[in-house]
């Protein structure tokens, strides 16, 4: 009888270890999953024990559908769900558990938008009518873009961006959509609409690509010790499927309201809502513009140039030419700190420090502008601090990002990176 008794003990003292980190799953994922259909079943079934089993289940079927990525959680639901189905658990153990299970419920259904629209976006190399959340964000409505938003999103642009969006470039890339095949681009769009007028003034991009395009000659310059070149591929750990977030641009007049945080939530959303359904990314990253190029900084330098003579002065390029980078991976350290600091010498930048804009010397990853939405939202994620407050609840990515340790040369910048897998 004794034994018995230490082994319904340890079982149950299984099943509550189980339990805590299987709640954080719970909580992370369940909204995502959540729809009338879950309500109705979860109300139809009379012990609470077969509840708590239901969403268990219906979270392991999700995570199925890519079993690599959500191995961790694949392993610790089927042991609790296996405990379950022996029947070893406590009346007071199956009280406790579902009043946790209703209070997420609970919050999930406070905060659950209302709003969905049907988008058609292509996934996978195949077009889908998919049902996405359309955020309410004061007086806007965040949603996913749509081939009627092209001409709005068009409308508005900004010179210092990489890539301008005019309609026939929003065509090509949405008709790509969501897609990893490689030698493709593609994007999934999401704006800010103003409500009343239905005007587009906030916009921002999710960019998928191939991890073969990441082994070309992209190259950066890592300070490890000293500095020493290494290819995009190893910046990405090599990710076959890679989504770039970017494209943030604001209308003048609509600036200060969070719009650029909001269509970053909804980004990442829609990213993570893939995840789950198994046409997730490897890695996703944002690319932060620094100030090397004259274009960028106040010295009309180029200090990227620079770089690149002092490495043709040491006889290890024979050209002072970007593509030149190529030949150096591998060979370790190509120059000292104290050689990129003499280069970089004159070169200023502005930071916020205790809500006061400083101009101070060019360090290690910094931006050219302070105010670049893509700077200011990689320093949220990193922070891990919400990324928007809708209707009065801060919203968190539900994706870890970390501050790369590479520079860019042409621009020296850096990278915010989220490996998931």
């Amino acid at each position: 009888m004794a034994s018995k008794t230490r082994e319904l003990e340890k079982d149950e003292q299984q099943m509550h270890e189980l339990w805590e980190q299987i709640l954080g799953y719970v909580k992370r994922d369940l909204g995502y999953l959540w729809d009338a259909k879950v309500q109705r079943k979860i109300s139809n079934l009379r012990k609470e024990v077969k509840k708590i089993e239901h969403v268990l289940k219906k979270i392991h079927a999700q995570y199925n559908t890519d079993p690599t990525r959500f191995k961790k959680e694949i392993k610790l639901l089927h042991n609790l769900i296996s405990h379950l189905g022996r029947g070893k658990c406590s009346k007071e153990w199956v009280s406790e558990v579902h009043t946790e299970l209703q209070q997420t419920i609970s919050i999930i259904e406070e905060e659950k938008v209302l709003l969905k629209r049907k988008v058609s976006l292509v996934i996978n190399a195949k077009r889908k009518q998919i049902e996405l959340p359309v955020f309410e964000h004061g007086n806007f409505l965040i949603r996913a873009m749509t081939s009627e938003d092209f001409k709005q999103v068009a409308s508005f642009s900004d010179p210092a961006l990489t890539e301008q969006l005019d309609v026939p470039t929003l065509k090509k890339l949405t008709k790509h959509g969501y897609t990893f095949q490689a030698g493709v681009k593609g994007i999934v769009g999401f704006v800010a609409e103003e409500k009343g007028t239905g005007q587009i003034v906030s916009r921002a991009y999710a960019k998928t690509w191939h991890g073969s395009n990441f082994t070309k000659p992209k190259y950066r310059l890592t300070p490890l010790g000293g500095y020493e070149v290494i290819s995009g591929a190893q910046l990405m750990k090599n990710a076959t499927t890679i989504v770039e977030l970017g494209g943030w641009l604001t209308k003048d007049g609509y600036r200060k309201k969070g719009l650029a945080q909001a269509v970053t939530f909804a980004s990442l959303d829609f990213i993570y809502r893939m995840l789950l359904v198994g046409y997730g990314p490897d890695a996703i990253f944002i690319t932060n513009v620094g100030p090397l190029r004259p274009k960028d900084n106040g010295t009309g330098l180029d200090y990227a140039q620079k770089l690149l003579d002092r490495l043709k002065e040491k006889s290890l390029i024979s050209e002072a030419k970007g593509q030149q980078l190529a030949t150096l991976e591998g060979k370790g350290e190509v120059l000292s700190k104290p050689e990129v600091e003499e280069i970089f010498e004159g070169l200023t930048v502005f930071v916020v420090e205790g809500g006061d804009t400083l101009e101070m010397p060019y360090f290690f990853g910094a931006p050219r502008s302070v105010t670049s939405p893509a700077y200011r939202i990689s320093k949220s994620l990193l922070r891990n601090k919400t990324v928007v407050n809708i209707g009065g609840k801060d919203y968190h990515t539900p994706i870890t990002f970390e501050d790369s340790k590479e520079m860019h040369p042409e621009h020296g910048g850096n990278y915010t990176v989220a490996h998931l897998r």
